[in-house]
């Protein structure tokens, strides 16, 4: 990326990317995407809104990708629009992004609600108030799953190389066949 080879990045991601749920390298994916579609006006601004749906469907619901979902609610809100169609079709996309956000079990997840709240509010408070009633039991259900999971991943060390466990089951096997193998 550094010298900018982009054919070569692009292969590179291509092979790497469903292989590797890694938030971190997910998010060098549409670092690189904004960055090349960044000249190229509407056309790229479709492109990268298709690499974030793209992330999302994959790692959208890891713990972790809490960060990528309000990122991409901001790039959804820094979309220009010039036309009054083309901001009702923001709004769309954004009310959608949010109301995926908040029933998927991840980090910030509370933050994602209250943005979500303002977001509503400032669009029509008699919508919001329908709208925030209905996704509510589902951002509390979101909420309790997500202080269940965190239980589970917080104390893991995610930079630690994976090396096959000592005593399970397959090494035993293989230890009692050597044992009882003649010299």
């Amino acid at each position: 990326m550094a010298v900018k080879k982009d054919d070569a990045v692009k292969q590179i991601f291509s092979r790497c990317l469903l292989n590797c749920l890694h938030i971190s390298l997910w998010r060098c994916y549409i670092q690189f995407i904004r960055k090349v579609n960044e000249k190229k006006a509407a056309e790229g601004q479709e492109e990268s809104k298709k690499a974030f749906e793209f992330m999302l469907n994959y790692i959208g619901t890891a713990i972790a990708s809490g960060p990528l979902w309000m990122e991409y609610i901001t790039f959804l809100k820094a979309l220009p629009a010039t036309t009054a169609q083309e901001g009702s079709q923001r709004m769309t996309s954004i009310r959608k992004a949010y109301q995926r956000a908040i029933v998927t079990p991840t980090h910030h997840l509370e933050q994602l609600w209250r943005d979500y709240e303002n977001f509503e509010n400032s669009v029509s408070r008699a919508l919001a108030k329908g709208l925030l009633s209905e996704y509510q039991p589902k951002y509390n259900s979101a909420r309790a799953i997500y202080r269940e999971r965190k239980k589970y991943v917080e104390d893991i060390d995610w930079t630690m190389l994976v090396v096959p466990p000592t005593g399970s089951y397959k090494v035993s096997l293989k230890q009692q066949q050597l044992a009882s193998t003649p010299n």
